[in-house]
């Protein structure tokens, strides 16, 4: 998510935020992310969702203020937003929603945000949203609802092991 500018990305810390309603998610759920300006505003962002170490955008947005931002087609429809115009932004604010499919796992919300032509950070990221299907998992491993998962996962690796 590198801006095409003809300079390079700041390397200071960034003066934005991004900041989701939530700290955990399962399959469906609907998370309410907030990008903001610490001082200085922004004239242009690109904002993704991605699993933990992910290089792709996962789930979908919607905007809630049209006038300042659009959705993107990425990989799949609505799959990341950015801004319509250059006009300065204390902050914008999105709805993302998660996949209803497998466990994602953990996630972070990531963006570039141009403060001006010249002015720019990469890789500015949220904390970590984590699934509730992998906070289960690293709370309590040994409960019976997730032993079958486990059992074939374990017969998946012996099979191969002996193969």
């Amino acid at each position: 998510m590198m801006p095409s500018h003809a300079c390079t990305a700041q390397t200071s810390n960034p003066p934005y935020t991004i900041t989701p309603d939530k700290t955990v998610y399962k399959e469906g759920d609907q998370i309410t992310v907030t990008l903001r300006a610490q001082m200085n505003a922004f004239q242009g962002f690109i904002l993704e969702a991605r699993q933990i170490g992910g290089s792709t955008a996962v789930g979908t947005f919607n905007v809630t203020n049209p006038a300042d931002s659009q959705t993107l087609q990425c990989l799949t429809a609505n799959s990341a937003v950015t801004h319509i115009s250059n006009s300065p932004k204390a902050q914008i604010q999105v709805i993302w929603f998660a996949p209803v499919s497998p466990n994602l796992g953990n996630l972070e919300f990531r963006a570039s945000v141009v403060e001006n032509l010249t002015v720019f950070w990469v890789d500015v990221k949220s904390l970590t949203v984590k699934s509730v299907l992998s906070r289960a998992l690293a709370t309590q491993p040994n409960t019976v609802t997730y032993l079958p998962i486990l059992m074939v996962s374990c017969f998946h690796v012996i099979c191969s092991w002996w193969s």
